[in-house]
């Protein structure tokens, strides 16, 4: 499989699957994508390695610990254009929904394409949900 960000050179790698996403948590409160921004204008991609069941104990180890346990099974990147191409079609999935097969997928930010409209005094409460969607925590308001 090759990954392209943000038109760059291709890294090669050979994966079980790929995740491309703006908030970091899934249900359940595991943090896929740590550094995972939703308002930050770009895209976060982590890609998954593992091999066998002991790599599958191993990936979901380093994903909670957020520590490399042996060889890196999981790497997490940030772009504003992700493109991902395999050599033959995968099943792909948005939120949850298959969508069928593919050999390729482009996710891309358009930053400052999506105005949000706030009641007045609001802005400091979203932010903080801004923020736990994202795993940061932060607010900044």
């Amino acid at each position: 499989m090759a990954v392209k960000l943000d038109g760059g050179p291709p890294l090669r790698r050979k994966v079980r699957s790929v995740m491309v996403g703006n908030v970091g948590k899934l249900q359940g409160g595991m943090d896929l994508l740590p550094d995972a921004v939703a308002d930050d204008g770009s895209v976060d991609a982590v890609l998954l390695s593992p091999e066998g069941i002991v790599g599958w104990g191993a990936t979901f180890a380093q994903l909670v610990t957020r520590q490399k346990i042996g060889h890196s099974r999981v790497d997490h990147l940030q772009a504003q254009d992700v493109r991902v191409v395999s050599d033959k079609p995968v099943e792909i999935e948005v939120d949850g929904d298959t969508l069928g097969e593919a050999i390729a997928m482009r996710v891309q930010t358009q930053p400052g394409s999506l105005v949000v409209r706030l009641p007045a005094g609001r802005r400091a409460q979203v932010r903080e949900e801004i923020d736990a969607l994202s795993g940061s925590g932060l607010a900044d308001a």
